[in-house]
């Protein structure tokens, strides 16, 4: 049975952020705080949400500077997750295609380390 994969991390991250921020306006809420008091936690709030994600992408930006030796590691990633999904010992040949193509993707691996593209 395959594991359910997350699409987008960052949707993740920001279904949780407002998660977090519901929990907040709730409580405010629930307890009967007057509009002006929720009306300043939400724009403390918005404003914290906002810093938030302007500082993490500064911090980590999305850039690759190498796309080609990307798609080449993900490729050796199927290869490698396939190998391992085989039978060991079960003498089928389809092992001995998958180390084959493994040997070829390190080569391309190797060739695509020293391009260098800038995207945005």
């Amino acid at each position: 049975m395959k594991k359910p994969q997350i699409r987008s991390r960052g949707t993740v991250d920001k279904i949780i952020a407002l998660s977090g921020i519901g929990v907040v306006f709730l409580q405010l809420l629930l307890y009967g705080y007057s509009s002006v008091q929720v009306l300043l936690v939400t724009a403390g709030v918005f404003m914290i949400f906002v810093g938030v994600w302007r500082v993490a992408s500064q911090m980590l930006p999305d850039r690759r500077k190498n796309p080609k030796l990307r798609i080449e590691v993900d490729k050796f990633i199927v290869l490698v997750r396939a190998l391992n999904a085989r039978e060991p010992g079960s003498g089928d040949q389809s092992i001995d295609e998958i180390k084959s193509a493994i040997h070829d993707s390190v080569s391309r691996v190797i060739s695509a380390t020293g391009v260098v593209e800038e995207t945005v």
